[in-house]
């Protein structure tokens, strides 16, 4: 089994976990965690903090359903899967932290887009397209990969890698949802 399939393998749990969450988010199941974080508020600019799109409902459910999620990776794991800890336990707590960090490190994309005018699920436009198309599928692989070497045997080179595979299935997936009507833009 090559590191590739191995990586491929670990961003399972991440893309059930963000399938459900999207199905939640838009469902009516504790609809008063649907508030945007930032609480409408604006800077001295006069532009929102992160939007409507970063809500309270989308973070806890992100966290939960990771957790859920590696729960069950962690205990099917087989030969070529990359290890976490089998006991149920640890596979919630990695997950909810993996979860955690997925969302909290798209916060400072959604802060930026704002500063710069974009709208929440919006696109830059112009020399800075590519910059932030990348970023949007990059800012959480990010995040998950900084505590990756801390609970898997993954070194820093491989958890580097995972970033970029991390957005390149991010970027495939995302035209996976749009197609079937849960996402609205890729």
């Amino acid at each position: 089994v090559t590191l590739l399939t191995s990586l491929l393998l670990l961003m399972v749990p991440f893309i059930v976990a963000s399938t459900l969450n999207m199905i939640f988010v838009k469902s009516g199941v504790l609809s008063s965690l649907h508030t945007p974080m930032d609480g409408g508020r604006t800077l001295a600019d006069g532009r929102r903090i992160f939007g409507d799109n970063k809500t309270w409902k989308g973070f806890w459910g992100m966290t939960a359903f990771t957790a859920l999620t590696f729960a069950a990776y962690a205990a099917a794991a087989q030969p070529g899967m990359i290890a976490l800890p089998a006991d149920g336990a640890a596979g919630l707590l990695i997950g909810a932290l993996f979860g955690f960090l997925y969302v909290l490190f798209e916060l400072p994309n959604s802060y930026c887009k704002r500063r710069l005018d974009i709208a929440p699920g919006g696109s830059a436009v112009g020399p800075l397209r590519p910059v932030f198309a990348f970023v949007d599928q990059a800012d959480s692989a990010v995040g998950v990969a900084l505590v990756l070497p801390l609970v898997t045997e993954l070194g820093p080179i491989e958890a580097g890698l995972f970033v970029l595979v991390g957005a390149a299935v991010h970027y495939l997936v995302a035209i996976a949802l749009y197609m079937v009507g849960l996402k609205n833009q890729i």
